[in-house]
């Protein structure tokens, strides 16, 4: 799931200019048993050069999420599909 908000235009770290957008997107971490997903993580989209970015402050969150999990996230049952 990805949303783009109407929100003012950052520099992009990779090409410069300011066409970088706040979005937020939910990412899969891990597989299997240990798979964890975590939702809603705020992003930078460059709608010129198309890289898509974490901030550091987000990265480090992910980072603490990943190492505990069982401190921040709930166990959810979701549905699995697999294409062979």
């Amino acid at each position: 799931m990805t949303s783009e908000p109407n929100t003012p235009a950052h520099v992009c770290i990779n090409c410069g200019k300011p066409t970088a957008i706040d979005i937020r997107r939910d990412e899969l971490f891990g597989s299997g048993k240990e798979a964890l997903i975590i939702e809603n993580i705020p992003m930078l989209k460059c709608l010129n050069c198309g890289l898509v970015y974490l901030e550091p402050a987000v990265s480090e969150m992910i980072d603490e999420i990943c190492s505990h999990p069982e401190c921040h996230a709930s166990f959810e049952t979701k549905q699995v599909a697999k294409i062979a």
